[in-house]
């Protein structure tokens, strides 16, 4: 009489059994390729972390890109697609041009659509303009700035869907005066 071997069940609701994966981060001022391991449900906060101590640069001063789109520290491998075998990030130092294109979703202009932001536990709303085709990136480091919180712990959802940097108003048929919810 043979006594079949039971199966092994891996319980993937479980984040501590999420095995961390190695991706490659290309750094573009001197081409050095740098490994950070992360999970893949793991917010990209820790990448840019470990890319600012490499260059002795605070993470707000890190760019990182994907697809030649700038990613948010609240973005996960998963959230992104990231196939770590094929794919790279992109990293470099946040240039002045850069920290413009943050400051400048809080002032109106031509193109520029109005949201609202509302904080849960927060008594008025914040108001940010947004280009339509920009990126969503902008919006998250400004709500983290507002809110004196780090971007990773920034989750901004629109009609219950979570929302990443790289999602733009237009791809999310935002029109002006939409409200966005705001968790921290």
């Amino acid at each position: 009489m043979s006594i079949a071997p039971s199966p092994i069940i891996l319980d993937s609701e479980s984040d501590s059994d999420e095995i961390e994966e190695s991706v490659r981060v290309l750094w573009k001022r001197n081409m050095r390729l740098h490994h950070v391991e992360i999970c893949p449900s793991e917010p990209l906060g820790k990448a840019f972390e470990k890319i600012g101590q490499l260059y002795d640069l605070p993470a707000d001063q890190v760019e990182l890109s994907y697809k030649d789109e700038p990613i948010a520290r609240t973005d996960t491998l998963l959230t992104l697609g990231f196939n770590v075998v094929r794919d790279n990030f992109y990293a470099k130092e946040i240039d002045s041009d850069s920290a413009e294109v943050t400051s400048s979703i809080l002032k109106p202009g031509n193109s520029k659509i109005l949201v609202k932001c509302l904080v849960k536990n927060g008594k008025t709303p914040l108001q940010y303009y947004l280009n339509p085709v920009a990126p969503l990136h902008p919006l998250f480091a400004q709500v983290a700035a507002d809110l004196n919180v780090p971007e990773t712990k920034v989750k901004i959802k629109f009609d219950g869907e979570n929302l990443n940097g790289r999602q733009t108003p237009k791809s999310l048929d935002l029109e002006g005066g939409e409200c966005l919810e705001v968790y921290t």
